[in-house]
């Protein structure tokens, strides 16, 4: 069967190794790894890079230890992680500040929400989240005085 399109098709004897004619004849020769090679042993001789490994290896969990230490733990189920100096910040700049926690702390048992630092999502999105969610809390009801002129005509 004869194809129409693209290259045509490859004229054989039947033998599986046929020797083509071109680039192929001439392959480039592969050098063997030598077997009984000696391992490549580094040594280290600069001795203050492993002490400064070290130390960093050593600092590490104690600044982790410090971190998790200050913080307390807020809000009916005990989800929002703040340090003193954070509480404060949140008092003395909202006047909501404990709805701010409730909100953080019950959207954290409903979904799961992990973050480095609880503080930081206060400031960034539950201030807008309540706000949002709670428009009228912030609010109080206006005076109109009197409206009894809006009912003096209803006799008629």
């Amino acid at each position: 069967m004869e194809k129409k399109d693209g290259r045509p098709s490859k004229k054989t004897t039947g033998f599986e190794k046929e020797k083509t004619i071109g680039f192929e004849e001439k392959k480039p020769t592969v050098l063997k790894k030598k077997e009984n090679k000696k391992p490549n042993v580094n040594v280290n001789v600069n001795e203050n890079e492993n002490l400064k490994e070290n130390n960093i290896k050593e600092k590490s969990p104690e600044k982790k230890t410090t971190v998790k230490a200050n913080k307390h733990k807020h809000g009916k189920y005990q989800n929002v992680l703040l340090k003193d100096e954070e509480l404060q910040s949140l008092k003395n700049d909202f006047s909501n500040w404990e709805d701010l926690i409730e909100y953080l702390d019950e959207y954290i048992e409903m979904k799961g929400y992990k973050a480095k630092s609880h503080y930081l999502c206060i400031r960034k999105w539950v201030v807008d989240a309540v706000k949002r969610n709670n428009p009228k809390k912030d609010y109080e009801q206006r005076d109109y005085g009197d409206l009894s002129f809006l009912y003096a005509n209803k006799g008629e």
